[in-house]
């Protein structure tokens, strides 16, 4: 919810934008998602199999990232999250 001009509480939706980007800044996947949907729905999206390693914040942090790095053999760089 959020106040409009004569605060009166609206409705609104909410957006992600999620983008995959090489090591030189450019982009190579992006996909927009519902606000609620979680960041790591998208990862297997935004892989291009290619990565020698994978830069990303931690909501991206999983064990099942983690398994499928390794499966691919790129190299872990995300944040950790806490």
């Amino acid at each position: 919810m959020k106040q409009d001009s004569r605060s009166r509480l609206k409705s609104t939706y909410g957006y992600s934008v999620h983008t995959g980007v090489d090591e030189n800044g450019f982009i190579h996947r992006q996909t927009v998602t519902p606000g609620q949907r979680h960041d790591s729905q998208e990862r297997n999206t935004l892989l291009l199999r290619m990565e020698s390693q994978l830069y990303a914040d931690g909501a991206y942090s999983s064990v099942e990232t983690r398994e499928t790095l390794a499966r691919f053999g790129v190299a872990n760089c995300m944040q950790r999250k806490g």
